[in-house]
């Protein structure tokens, strides 16, 4: 069993700690530059100075890592992940040893206690440019987001989950500490947007974290979006340029711990402007009810985590196709969903997945599926992207529909995977 952190045999020769040593080195480097002025002589440089050329290095350690050490054992054993926060943490009380030849086996040490750190609380606070056309409708649509691990956020609960933060001057990890005011303005831009989501996440790394509230969001929004337009005629925004179905937009993601905002830290206020001043994705009162009630009856019904799973994964890209400019590949991810629920963790041959789709779709559709199917061969194994028309995504786009609208409906009766693909191969 995988224990610690090290580097790899063939690589353990001095042209590699010398590599180790000198990128710490630059860390230290610009953590510790300043500039003088004419009133105080020499001054630390700010934050936002400092921060980008900090994080161009912190990117290259990742890279360095999975090359000449064994980290992808170590993060695949403790289900972390490699970020730049687990980096930055690891270099701390390392400046004084920047003289040392054994600086990298430190930093290596530092890295491996990080990823024995317990649990830690986060908080993630989501904004979602979406409207519901409805009178008193959040408690309905907080049943909803909490299928999801998520919940709604009150505007004015803000002040009580976020408190302005008060940065130590000789601390290093000012590189990720917000200003104050650029706090509090951030925070009143975030008040406007119609719909705001949190969830608290335990997770023993922040990047770790993040991934599964993105996880949470996509597939809630997927769900959204599918009830949305399950089924409905074409239709796409722009000049026959850019192809995407919904402008339902979210984010920034702010990460919320200590009470301190965590991430992002530069430019929060312009990046929530940005969002603020897209399109709403307005949802009817009709259909709003509509998406109540298959939550009600058959989310809610999904017991077993590895089938819920599947089809929040599938809400997932289904979003992403959605929200794809590029024809050919939203109607990749219209396909891939349809290919991933009938496939699963199963081996499939492409006979097979051709004759489930047939069988779903039956007469009409079996004709088109062949063809849509060269389609998809010639834009994965050839490139051709001149081939995809718009109705070629329409039609990837409904046969993820119908799959998605079986699996939402079927699933609360199977106990496994291996079930629901007996149900889908002997449909």
């Amino acid at each position: 069993m995988v224990s610690k952190i090290k580097i790899l045999k063939e690589f353990e020769n001095d042209s590699t700690y010398t590599e180790f040593n000198e990128i710490l080195k630059d860390l230290f480097s610009i953590i510790s530059k300043g500039k003088k002025t004419e009133s105080d002589g020499e001054i630390r440089v700010g934050i936002k100075e400092r921060q980008e050329d900090y994080k161009n290095i912190l990117d290259i350690i990742p890279n360095l890592l999975e090359q000449k050490t064994n980290i992808e054992s170590i993060l695949y054993r403790k289900k972390c992940i490699m970020d730049m926060f687990a980096i930055s943490d690891s270099i701390k009380g390392l400046k004084e040893y920047k003289d040392d030849a054994k600086l990298y086996a430190k930093f290596l040490d530092n890295l491996d206690n990080y990823f024995r750190l317990d649990n830690s609380d986060y908080t993630f606070i989501v904004p979602v440019n979406l409207v519901i056309e409805a009178d008193d409708y959040l408690d309905d649509l907080n049943k909803i987001v909490n299928v999801f691990g998520l919940e709604i956020l009150k505007p004015t609960a803000l002040p009580r989950i976020v408190k302005l933060p008060t940065p130590s001057a000789d601390n290093p990890n000012d590189l990720f500490v917000p200003d104050s005011d650029d706090v509090e303005k951030a925070l009143k831009v975030m008040e406007d947007f119609p719909l705001l989501l949190k969830a608290d996440i335990q997770a023993r790394m922040r990047g770790y974290a993040h991934n599964e509230i993105i996880k949470r969001i996509k597939s809630f929004l997927g769900y959204i979006v599918y009830m949305d337009k399950y089924l409905a005629s074409s239709e796409y925004f722009g000049d026959f340029d850019e192809y995407n179905i919904i402008n339902l937009n979210y984010g920034p993601v702010l990460i919320i711990k200590d009470k301190m905002i965590n991430w992002p830290i530069l430019g929060l206020e312009d990046k929530l402007k940005t969002k603020l001043n897209l399109p709403n994705e307005v949802i009817s009162g009709k259909k709003f009810n509509s998406m109540l009630d298959v939550c009600e009856k058959f989310l809610k019904e999904i017991k077993k985590e590895t089938l819920k799973n599947l089809l929040f994964r599938s809400f997932s890209v289904y979003y992403a196709a959605c929200s794809d400019k590029t024809l050919e590949y939203s109607f990749l991810k219209f396909w891939n969903i349809t290919e991933y629920l009938i496939k699963s963790n199963s081996r499939v041959s492409d006979s097979e997945l051709l004759n489930v789709m047939k069988q779903f779709f039956q007469n009409y559709l079996t004709m088109r599926v062949d063809f849509i199917y060269e389609k998809r061969n010639d834009l994965v194994h050839k490139g051709f992207t001149e081939s995809i028309t718009d109705s070629d995504r329409n039609l990837s786009k409904l046969m993820a529909d119908l799959f998605i609208n079986d699996a939402i409906i079927q699933m609360k009766n199977f106990n496994t995977r291996g079930e629901y693909e007996q149900h889908l191969f002997h449909k």
